[in-house]
């Protein structure tokens, strides 16, 4: 009795967990706890950190250690501050063989093969701020042979072989994507020799010789987008010597020739975006160097240009003119004019004249009263009236004086129309002879002239043929003149009277190597750019 009261005292509610409708005798719990963590720690260990190269047995010394010197082996090696700045093997002492180096902070460094505490060998790695910048082959601290090498600055990725820390000969450079950036031949990490660049998207744009990380000699620049911009000749990047320009959208050759510091100039080649042969002589930009045919000739013109001219005669002026290069070519030497079917109605009078002349001189029509009418009906012919000039009728003249008598009736008889409209370029004209005075460019500047330095004017005149040559060209409306084409090629100016309420306008002149241009600006909100023509300055 009493002992069953005891028992019951010893084993309490406060002896047991409840877990739901479970209740757990703590010392039971506890010791089966114990139990499972020692047979943790048999298959585990301690759940600590790995013990560290003391534990391991690696000895550890000092800098400037005396004992150092003699040991061969795997050594730890601390700074003053008790920091490890070396784990590896050393050979007297020295750090020869594979070794890891750290910093004073405790970050890793440096990890591969070692000479007398010198980085070299092969599968090499270096770390900066933890992050690898560097593996591959090594000598004398410095990447030496093949590796690979990343910019954390860039994210750029530079494979290849290296020279004193660069790369230097083959090689390639990647974005930090991934992607190829350049490769080629390189020097002190520029591409120096055959090469090529990319875009991130992998589409070519440059290629060709390079010097100093530049195109330099012969090479090709693409578009972002891949099309063909430029092939030729390069200097430090830009397109310098003989090369061809091309148009990108269409992918067909624009320019062909001479190129300083990046623009055509020179001799050159300009083509129509069909592939169109248009003009082959001095260059400025992608147009001709309109100033460069002051006194030259015609002929020499029309040598240069395939296409052919307009021209525009206004007095004593004549333009010729070449719209798609928007250019005029201005000479005040005579340009005879002609119109081939004036040409034939007056061959054919002359003709008529002649038979006629023949005819009265046959002895069977002399004193043939009746001849002349029937001549008459015969359209088209001039009939034979005769001429009295005080010596006697015309059977008493000779065939010299009947030819003199019927000239007279040829003029008086020839119609005279007002115009025609199939005027041509004299074919008896020497164009050797036409020489070009003023060079004028409509809408655009003038290519290669001196440009006005501020928009002062420098004088006025009042309009004339280069503002009305320039307006009709242009397709603008034509004021103070008339206009009309007598001609395939050919368009003839008249002013009208001028009045008092005409106004003047403003010129600005600027001159250059003896050439004088004048810039001539529209009055309108924008002071858009009328014309610019040049001519030889006055001398002095």
């Amino acid at each position: 009795m009493d002992n069953r009261k005891e028992s019951q005292q010893q084993w309490g509610p406060k002896d047991y967990w409840r877990a739901g409708p479970v209740y757990i005798r703590k010392q039971l719990a506890l010791l089966l706890l114990i139990v499972g963590s020692a047979i943790t720690l048999l298959l585990f260990g301690l759940p600590f950190p790995a013990p560290d190269h003391a534990e391991q047995g690696i000895p550890a010394y000092r800098y400037n250690d005396p004992t150092l010197a003699g040991i061969t082996g795997i050594v730890r090696v601390l700074d003053a501050g008790g920091r490890v700045r070396y784990i590896g093997q050393v050979a007297a002492g020295a750090y020869t063989g594979r070794g890891q180096v750290f910093d004073a902070a405790g970050s890793l460094v440096y990890d591969g093969p070692l000479a007398d505490g010198v980085y070299e060998g092969a599968d090499a790695k270096v770390y900066q701020g933890g992050v690898l910048i560097y593996t591959g082959e090594m000598a004398g601290n410095l990447y030496e042979g093949q590796g690979r090498r990343f910019a954390p600055d860039t994210g750029i990725v530079s494979e290849g072989r290296f020279s004193r820390g660069v790369l230097e000969g083959e090689g390639q450079e990647f974005y930090a994507g991934g992607t190829l950036l350049r490769e080629g031949i390189f020097s002190r990490d520029l591409l120096e020799g055959e090469g090529a660049e990319y875009s991130e998207d992998q589409i070519l744009l440059r290629e060709g010789t390079f010097s100093a990380g530049l195109l330099h000699g012969e090479g090709r620049e693409y578009t972002a987008s891949g099309k063909l911009r430029y092939e030729g000749q390069f200097w430090r990047g830009i397109y310098h010597g003989h090369g061809t320009l091309y148009d990108t959208l269409l992918g067909v050759r624009s320019v062909e020739g001479s190129f300083v510091y990046g623009r055509p100039a020179g001799q050159g080649t300009i083509y129509h975006p069909s592939g169109q042969l248009l003009y082959t002589g001095q260059i400025c930009g992608q147009r001709p160097r309109a100033d460069a045919f002051l006194g030259l000739s015609l002929a020499e013109v029309e040598s240069a240009f395939t296409s052919h001219w307009l021209l525009y005669s206004c007095g004593e002026t004549t333009a010729f003119v070449y719209p798609y290069f928007r250019l005029m070519f201005i000479t005040e030497s005579p340009v005879p004019l002609v119109s081939p079917t004036q040409a034939e109605e007056e061959a054919r009078w002359e003709r008529q004249e002649l038979l006629d002349t023949l005819k009265q001189s046959l002895p069977e029509n002399a004193g043939t009263e009746d001849s002349a009418p029937e001549e008459a009906d015969k359209e088209g012919e001039v009939p034979n009236v005769p001429v009295e000039d005080g010596s006697g009728g015309a059977e008493e003249n000779g065939a010299g004086d009947i030819t003199a008598k019927m000239a007279a009736t040829y003029t008086t008889a020839l119609p005279q129309p007002a115009f025609y409209e199939d005027e041509v370029l004299s074919p008896e004209t020497d164009k050797r002879e036409i020489l070009i005075t003023q060079v004028l460019s409509y809408g655009q500047p003038l290519p290669c002239a001196a440009q006005p330095e501020n928009d002062l004017p420098s004088g006025r005149h009042c309009p004339g043929w280069r503002e009305w040559f320039s307006d009709f060209a242009a397709g603008e409306p034509l004021q103070g003149a008339a206009v009309r084409q007598s001609g395939q090629f050919v368009w003839r100016f008249t002013p009208y009277p001028p009045t008092e309420a005409e106004g003047y306008i403003n010129e600005l002149l600027a001159g250059y190597a003896g050439v004088e241009t004048m810039t001539v600006r529209r009055e309108d909100k924008d002071m858009s750019l009328w014309y610019q023509a040049a001519k030889w300055g006055d001398a002095p």
